[in-house]
């Protein structure tokens, strides 16, 4: 039996909102609205709950939680208006190119964790998968993909190396609603690229500047508004809301994340292990820590996945998606 998704409280602070818009323009379900100088949730049913509104607002007067309380939208009709949007799923493509190159096996348990059931989810307005792979010199593969209300998909795609190695982490998250896509490409890199300059030039310079200076022009980027994220990612992130029209975007961000996964399989290619005594592969150890315990402390994501599929099994699509 398919999952309920829990109820959706949004509270807006009445003295601290100046009805700007800027909450209502960020809401990629189009479910905000400016009301009698205020901002307003139209169909909490709806909502993602995936912060972007909070985060948006330039007075922090929004909060948005899972609740028991009434619905926000004073019993207006929770259906979406819009017609199913065709979603671009470039998941598809590059599954398709690693399986051609990595030869992935499938696994249904990973870190002693049974992930059998995550291979398929179903709940109330969403479905989705959250699978993981092994590979020859690789921690893990992971894809998944949620779509909700038909309005909604979030495709994630990482590939981590095995502990031996310090290849970067490649990882994008590609999140498109029905008039644009949140986007996120990078090669994350396992050591501080500032002290170790050899790094930075071997795994991220060479490989990725000029798909960087190309890809770089595409209306819409600009840079992640989430602090901890920035902290992680290297100087060449792919990053930005773009809209989907002219439909030329689309291609371009398409071109970009097959471009970035082509360059991280070409260094996986030639990649050797190291000690992992060294000095370098203590360092490379602690850094794939933090990004672990970062991305499990913080990912905005999981809010989303855990009104739709509860807290035990979100808490499982996390920690199986997250980089490490």
């Amino acid at each position: 039996m398919a999952a309920a998704a829990k109820k959706t409280v949004c509270k807006v602070d009445p003295v601290l909102c100046t009805g700007c818009g800027a909450c209502a323009e960020a809401c990629p379900m189009h479910i905000l609205l400016v009301r009698d100088g205020l901002s307003a949730m139209t169909k909490s049913r709806l909502c993602l709950e995936c912060g972007s509104c909070v985060r948006a607002c330039p007075q922090h007067a929004i909060a948005v939680s899972t609740g028991d309380g009434a619905d926000a939208d004073d019993g207006q009709p929770a259906e979406a208006a819009d017609a199913p949007v065709i979603f671009t799923h470039v998941l598809d493509a590059v599954m398709a190119i690693a399986a051609e190159e990595l030869s992935p096996r499938q696994v249904f348990s990973y870190n002693g964790m049974d992930v059998s059931d995550l291979n398929v989810i179903e709940a109330d307005d969403a479905q989705g998968f959250a699978r993981c792979y092994t590979a020859d010199k690789l921690l893990k593969m992971y894809q998944s993909r949620f779509t909700f209300f038909d309005q909604m998909s979030v495709d994630v795609f990482g590939l981590v190396p095995a502990p031996e190695y310090d290849l970067p982490i490649f990882m994008f998250d590609w999140s498109e609603s029905s008039d644009s896509i949140f986007y996120i490409c990078d090669f994350y890199p396992t050591e501080d690229p500032g002290r170790n300059q050899n790094y930075l030039a071997r795994y991220l310079y060479e490989p990725l500047d000029e798909l960087y200076q190309r890809s770089s022009t595409i209306p819409g980027l600009r840079p992640i508004p989430l602090h901890w994220v920035r902290s992680l990612n290297s100087p060449y992130m792919i990053t930005g809301n773009i809209e989907k029209n002219p439909r030329e975007n689309i291609g371009r961000l398409f071109n970009s994340t097959i471009d970035y996964l082509r360059a991280w399989i070409g260094l996986w290619k030639k990649a050797v292990p190291c000690d992992l005594q060294s000095r370098h592969m203590q360092l490379v150890t602690e850094r794939r820590r933090v990004f672990r315990d970062l991305y499990l402390e913080n990912d905005p994501g999981i809010g989303t996945i855990n009104k739709f599929i509860g807290e035990e099994k979100g808490d499982r699509v996390l920690k199986l998606i997250i980089p490490e």
